[in-house]
């Protein structure tokens, strides 16, 4: 039995078709493998769309400078009026 067997990539699948948005941790967490195996499985398996906690950190920070740039055109109609 290895990390990337059928029995692990049926687990993966399953636990990814159950909650969509459920991280590449708790798979870690619930199958008992390694980060690089769930990687590994997911890519495998084809599927897209699996955040790790560091790649849901940066679109965070990308999504903040979106709203960082706003507050100048309030404080510029502020300074107007």
């Amino acid at each position: 039995m290895t990390a990337s067997d059928q029995l692990h990539q049926d687990g993966v699948e399953e636990l990814i078709r159950g909650n969509r948005r459920i991280k590449q941790k708790e798979i870690v967490v619930a199958l008992g493998i390694s980060k690089e195996r769930v990687r590994h499985i997911i890519g495998v398996l084809g599927i897209r769309n699996i955040f790790s906690t560091r790649q849901r950190q940066a679109s965070h920070k990308c999504s903040n400078k979106r709203c960082n740039s706003t507050p100048e055109l309030f404080s510029a109609a502020a300074s107007t009026v």
